[in-house]
Order: C-alpha cells, then structure tokens, then sequence
C-alpha cells in the first residue's frame, strides 16, 4: 500500500507537519452573504469555531483579499499553520462534491498581484502553506505551471510550498494528462514541499481517482520526490481513508461546515440534530453539529495513522471491508506494484 506518514518542517518558525493531516477549510463560496455589508457569513463562521482549530486550517488568499476573511494578524485563532489557498475555486464555477446546491456565482477580479498582495503581507509569524496562482482562464501546460510557481514562490521560501497541479487546457475536466505531463517530468515536482491535486478533477469515477493519485505517488517515489499529496476538496471520513490508502496524506474540503458525520458518514445536518433534541433550535444544531465534526477529523486522523503502523483494516472501522476491497481493486490495476 502507498499510505505512509510524512513530516515537513516550517523552517523559520521551527513548526513541523506531520500527516496524514486532515484540514478543516473555510470559503464565501457557497455561503450566504449578509444584506446589510455584502459581507459573507464565513468570516462569522470562522469567528465561533476557532477554539476547536488547533493545528491547521485552509482560508483562500481571495477571501482575505476581499475582506470576507481577516487579514492573518487578525485571525480569531492561530493555528501551527494555515493553508493560503490561492483562490482559483472562489472563481471558478467549479464546486467540490460536498455542494449540495449551486447558487449564482458573481466572483470579483482576480489576478496574480492580488494574490501576491496577500502572500506578501503574510507575517512571518504566521506560519502557513503558499498555493501558487490559479484561474478558471488561465491554462497552461505543465512545464509552464511548474515555472510559474517557482517564480511566485522564489522570494517567498520562508513559507511551505504548495504546487496544485491543474488541467493543462481549457477543454480538460480532468487531470488525466497533466498528470501523465508530471509523470514524465516528475523530478519537476522536487521543486515544491507539497504536491496538490483537485477531487473532482482526478476523475469520473472512485477508482479512478483512486488510480491516478497511485500513479503520481509511484512515479513521485520512483524518482525520489517526497513530498506529500494533497486532496482538495476531500474532507469526508470515507473518501479520506480510499485516497489515504492510493498515497495521498493532507485532505482539506468545506464538508465539515455542510453535513454531519456520522457513522463514517456525511448526512443531513438537522436529521442528524434529532439526536440533539426534538426542541433544539436550528442554529444550535448546526453550531454542535459543526463541533462534534472538528472531533471526527481528530479522532480520524489518528485512525489513519494507527492503521498505517498496523496494516489493520479493522482500525478504519465502520468501513473496514469497504476499504480493504478497495485496497484490492487498487492492486488489481498495478499488477502487483502496491
């Protein structure tokens, strides 16, 4: 199997990462915005469940620079270390699977100085992880998002480098063939502490994505290239344990924030807040509901990593046999190389 654990140490601060780490995240995309300010309702979010962030959370470098999210030295909590997503999905009309609608989308401008704003005004003393630039409009090859990256993150390197992989032309939904591009070029990704690849665009199916993210993990361990595999837009207790098993280690999504886990599952929040009461308020049951979350990452994460010591599908209880099938259908593709 291709699950593994990993640890990246923040230089200047001394902070280190150790996965599989699982990343609550915060966007305005999707959420409701206040009729008074125009001012989404992630920032308030943010506000009230800051306590439970200890160790790491995802906000986009366009949220904080439209003022729906505080600028760092203003977070309401401080993390070991944040994720600076680069705000390509805010932009986008692309959405993760935890969307159960589609609202409108009206995204403002977007650039790559507007995100090197952000990451420019970034305080060493936050430590966090650098996304470089991504835009719906903006394809480009693969040897071309490498060289983009380095030079945005050239004069950046006190902070953790992230690469997000994307398709290389306006007419691929997929990462099919820009990660065939990485493969070929794999030494390539040395260049970068993480490596980040989207859910939806791995591919169609789950073992799919599942197939994709071991042919990345391969090649990368095949030449040597370390570094982690990021999911985004992955933060439910089943998919995190199939695309941990094919080599992926960091997982982040807004799940957390729109369903509730439960028995392994994400299901309707206020179902699940019958278990609250039959008198409990709708606000309550999603304030708890989003709490009792941070504790299923928590308790998840270290699941993953006793699994990862034992190779005992029984710790990935209550979808052992799901996992353990999926483990072989995975083999089954490689022939033997997992």
């Amino acid at each position: 199997m291709l699950c593994r654990t990993s640890t990246l140490r923040h230089t200047d601060s001394g902070v280190s990462i150790t996965t599989p780490l699982l990343i609550p995240s915060f966007s305005s995309k999707g959420f409701t915005r206040s009729p008074a300010d125009g001012k989404s309702e992630i920032g308030a979010i943010l506000e009230t469940v800051s306590e439970f962030l200890t160790e790491a959370f995802l906000i986009s470098a366009y949220d904080v620079f439209h003022g729906d999210l505080p600028r760092p030295e203003h977070l309401p909590c401080k993390p070991e270390i944040v994720f600076v997503d680069s705000g390509g999905y805010e932009v986008s009309t692309y959405f993760d699977y935890a969307s159960a609608v589609v609202p409108p989308m009206h995204p403002k401008a977007w650039t790559t100085e507007n995100l090197e704003s952000v990451l420019d005004d970034w305080p060493n003393e936050v430590p966090a992880v650098f996304v470089n630039f991504d835009h719906p409009g903006d394809r480009k090859s693969f040897a071309e998002q490498v060289e983009d990256a380095r030079r945005l993150f050239r004069k950046r390197r006190q902070h953790l480098t992230l690469f997000l992989l994307k398709p290389e032309t306006k007419d691929q939904n997929t990462l099919q063939k820009a990660i065939r591009s990485a493969v070929a070029n794999v030494g390539d990704l040395g260049s970068f502490d993480i490596i980040g690849v989207t859910e939806k665009e791995l591919g169609g199916t789950m073992i799919e994505r599942m197939v994709r993210l071991a042919s990345l993990r391969l090649a990368m361990d095949d030449a040597q290239v370390a570094a982690p595999i990021h999911v985004f837009g992955s933060l439910d207790p089943l998919s995190v344990c199939l695309y941990y098993i094919a080599g992926a280690e960091i997982f982040d999504g807004l799940t957390w924030l729109r369903y509730a886990y439960s028995d392994g599952l994400c299901v309707y929040m206020h179902n699940h807040g019958i278990r609250y009461g039959l008198h409990v308020r709708d606000a309550e049951i999603r304030s708890r509901a989003i709490a009792d979350n941070c504790y299923t990452l928590q308790g998840l994460q270290q699941q993953l990593v006793t699994f990862e010591a034992t190779r005992d599908f029984d710790k990935l209880e209550p979808h052992a046999k799901i996992i353990a099938d999926a483990r072989d259908a995975l083999k089954a593709r490689f022939k033997g190389r997992l």
